[in-house]
């Protein structure tokens, strides 16, 4: 979003915004995820992942995710990347539920594994 935009929210809200913004789209879905957890607005119990190249798999899975009070993060197709995990290892103990949305085409089966892997 633009500046401008930024600022036009802020004003139409009341008040001002505040930038989640990581340094590609996988950061950024953990980064705001860490940010939602740590101000109570989620817990890392129920985690939903989805591939960021396919957004209909994540525009899908988000509502059943916030509905759950859960988190919904990206991850690319063939491997998670480093922030995804690291988000799942540091609340693994949390995490009951882990669903992948999207098929084998969107999450390869590896990807699976590696969730699995960071959640134990």
């Amino acid at each position: 979003m633009s500046s401008g935009v930024e600022r036009q929210a802020g004003a139409a809200a009341g008040g001002g915004t505040f930038r989640v913004a990581g340094s590609d789209r996988y950061a950024t879905s953990a980064i705001i995820s860490r940010y939602s957890i740590a101000r109570g607005w989620t817990t890392a119990g129920s985690v939903g992942v989805a591939a960021g190249t396919m957004f209909p798999d994540a525009l899908s899975g988000g509502p059943g995710c916030g509905t759950h009070g859960g988190l919904l993060l990206l991850t690319s197709p063939g491997g998670l990347p480093g922030a995804t995990a690291s988000l799942l290892r540091d609340n693994a103990s949390a995490v009951t539920t882990a669903s992948v949305f999207g098929g084998t085409r969107s999450v390869q089966a590896g990807v699976e594994s590696q969730i699995s892997e960071a959640i134990r």
